[in-house]
């Protein structure tokens, strides 16, 4: 039902000249008008076909409706396909925040077009949106969540923007998106969580960018614990992220196909427990990230080809806990890293090949439980000298027998410390360390026989500690400390092998 006391409607149409008639022969109007409350649209659509017929008998053929109106404006836009326009869209504009939890309250939201605050639909019995066929903007945000009966979202066929945040989850049946095909805008977070059922976000399509450079205006994506959910495919087209991506607990997620196009993320990327994730190759067209990289227990993931293009990481660089990751990949553009590399946890990793173009860390470098990391030749490139805030902790990676690939580090500001690695047998790759500020720690290497590689450093500010090395001579360690000046403020040396 349209509530109005009074309607003038107006057609416009693009008019075919017959028999010489003018265009402006083909502008018609026509005023309808009734002292009651209550006009069905069915009456407007009376009208206007009465209109139609005047026309064609003074010879007007029309191609298409170009708009009807209201006195309160436009009530439809273009009609593509030539039909009379749609009236029942007609209550404009919803006041105040939503909540709808039945039927009742779904129903109260038909006709309107326009709703100026917050939306939330949350109910035990729904199982479907129809009533919001109408809605097109929505300047608040939309929460969908905890749904017990809801499987599709196709009520929201004409939505087109959300001002602030999407919200989907916790909806037990949901299988599809592909309601909301004609949105465009989103400029808060989409999050996607704990929609057991989800198997597709084919429908998101419309969307290139999440969040907006207003102020105020942080976006993000959150695609987490979907566990039906096999790829990313309908995010095609998202190109820029205002803010935070994650990507996380989807067991069924095999790949993040569908992030295809992402170039910039304005906030930090998390890759974490996917457990079925092979591969990160659809992110082969990101090139920056603002915030922390992380990559990390996704059991399943054998390389990280797929970001050799990143040239930017503002935040640290972690990639850990993936259980069958043998290998970082391709060589990655990446030339500098704005705060600390950890690579940890990897016990099938054997190369960091692909950081062989990093040369600056405002950070430091930890590489630690990688039973299988053969060499630290990535690290190559790398430089440090005192004023860098840098510290290095190599621990627990068993094969790696030297340190060979750190030959361009001259100072630390931090710490250097060589834990629990097994295999090594010297400090090769430390040549032209000359200076460590805070300390060094060497312990627990069972096969470390020999310093060599530490003939240049000669300057350890703060403590010395070098200790429960079984191979390692106390005379050797004693030899090394002579060599220190000034001394150390603090120094220990313990449990190292008998002098010969």
């Amino acid at each position: 039902m349209i509530s109005w006391k009074k309607a003038n409607i107006w057609i416009q149409s693009v008019g075919k000249k017959e028999h010489n008639r003018s265009i402006m022969g083909c502008m018609m109007s026509g005023e309808l008008a009734k002292r009651g409350t209550d006009r069905s649209s069915g009456l407007v659509r009376a009208w206007i076909a009465l209109l139609f017929v005047a026309s064609a008998l003074s010879g007007c053929v029309f191609d298409k409706v170009m708009a009807v109106y209201t006195d309160g404006g436009p009530i439809s836009s273009d009609s593509e396909d030539g039909t009379i326009p749609d009236l029942k869209c007609t209550k404009g504009t919803m006041n105040g925040e939503v909540v709808v939890r039945d039927r009742a309250s779904l129903e109260e939201l038909s006709g309107y077009r326009y709703f100026l605050d917050n939306v939330t639909i949350q109910s035990d019995t729904l199982t479907d949106l129809s009533g919001l066929e109408c809605a097109e903007i929505i300047t608040g945000s939309l929460v969908i969540r905890k749904n017990k009966k809801l499987e599709n979202l196709d009520g929201l066929a004409t939505l087109r923007k959300v001002s602030k945040d999407l919200f989907l989850s916790d909806n037990d049946v949901l299988t599809d998106v592909s309601g909301l095909s004609k949105l465009e805008t989103c400029e808060g977070v989409l999050k996607i969580n704990a929609n057991p059922e989800l198997d597709s976000l084919r429908g998101l399509g419309g969307l290139t960018q999440l969040g907006s450079m207003v102020e105020g205006s942080l976006g993000g994506l959150t695609v987490r614990d979907n566990d039906n959910l096999e790829s990313l495919e309908g995010l095609h087209n998202i190109r820029w992220v205002v803010g935070h991506v994650t990507i996380s607990g989807n067991d069924g997620l095999l790949s993040l196909d569908g992030l295809n196009a992402l170039e910039i993320i304005e906030g930090r990327l998390s890759v974490e427990n996917n457990t079925q994730a092979r591969h990160v190759d659809a992110l082969a067209s990101l090139f920056e990230v603002k915030g922390a990289l992380q990559i990390s227990g996704n059991s399943s993931l054998q390389n990280l080809n797929g970001l050799q293009n990143l040239e930017a990481v503002a935040g640290d660089l972690r990639v850990s806990n993936n259980l069958e990751l043998a290998t970082i990949g391709t060589t990655w553009k990446l030339t500098r890293l704005g705060a600390n590399l950890y690579v940890n946890d990897n016990p099938e990793l054997e190369d960091i090949e692909a950081f062989a173009n990093i040369s600056a860390i405002s950070g430091g470098v930890l590489i630690s439980n990688n039973n299988l990391l053969q060499n630290l030749g990535g690290l190559r490139s790398l430089s440090a000298k005192l004023g860098s805030n840098f510290t290095i902790r190599i621990q627990g990676n068993d094969v790696l027998t030297t340190l060979e690939g750190l030959e361009n580090i001259e100072g630390i500001d931090g710490y250097l410390e060589v834990y629990d690695n097994f295999s090594l047998q010297n400090l090769k790759g430390l040549d032209n360390l000359t200076t460590v500020y805070n300390g060094v720690f060497i312990q627990r290497n069972a096969n470390l026989s020999s310093l060599e590689g530490l003939g240049q450093l000669t300057f350890i500010v703060v403590e010395f500690h070098c200790s429960y090395n079984e191979r390692l001579s106390q005379c050797l360690v004693a030899d090394f400390f002579s060599g220190l000046k000034p001394k150390p403020y603090l120094s220990v040396a313990q449990e190292n092998a008998p002098c010969d």
